[in-house]
């Protein structure tokens, strides 16, 4: 997904996105800031909203420690992350029946949240960064990668991955099998 800065507000936020129901995965790795200011960090990390800007779920910050939101309410128990250590984070946005939160870190589910608010379809993902951005400090700075969406399957276990080519072909005459354009890295 494309994401766009937002200026001073929340810190940037994907396009609408279209999900064929009320089910959205979001995947990505980060590094958290290393500062001081970061163990004090209370509110919004990630919102998940509908087409009209409601909460529907996502990552809230207590204490500097992440926790799942249901709606803008419903909290789930906080998980302590470290400063500095990087951390694969799967988010389940499920609104087919209220809404429910699931976060897993490195693949292990450490926080729920749930409502029982009506169905909605997830649209627009933002990254609100409450109490954890300083404009030219550097002990805040946060590292995000693999950023992933999908509206049915898990993203557990996901990775972004570049395949180099390693082929013999020129534009559409390549000559010999699918292992002439394999991943010169790649075993399997």
């Amino acid at each position: 997904a494309d994401c766009r800065s937002n200026g001073i507000g929340d810190a940037f936020e994907t396009p609408e996105i279209s999900v064929s129901g009320n089910l959205m995965w979001i995947h990505f790795r980060v590094v958290f800031p290393t500062g001081s200011n970061f163990s004090s960090a209370d509110g919004a990390f990630i919102h998940v909203e509908d087409a009209s800007g409601n909460v529907l779920g996502g990552i809230d910050w207590q204490n500097g420690n992440m926790r799942a939101l249901a709606d803008s309410f419903e909290e789930g128990s906080v998980f302590s992350q470290s400063s500095g250590t990087v951390y694969t984070i799967d988010l389940k946005i499920d609104c087919s029946s209220g809404e429910q939160t699931e976060l897993y870190v490195d693949g292990t589910l450490v926080s729920t949240a749930s409502s029982s608010g009506g169905t909605s379809t997830p649209a627009v993902i933002k990254f609100k960064m409450d109490d954890m951005m300083g404009f030219g400090e550097p002990d805040r700075t946060m590292y995000i990668s693999e950023f992933l969406v999908d509206d049915a399957n898990t993203t557990i276990g996901c990775r972004v991955h570049t395949a180099t080519a390693d082929s013999d072909g020129t534009y559409t005459e390549m000559t010999g099998t699918y292992t002439a354009v394999q991943d010169a890295s790649d075993t399997d």
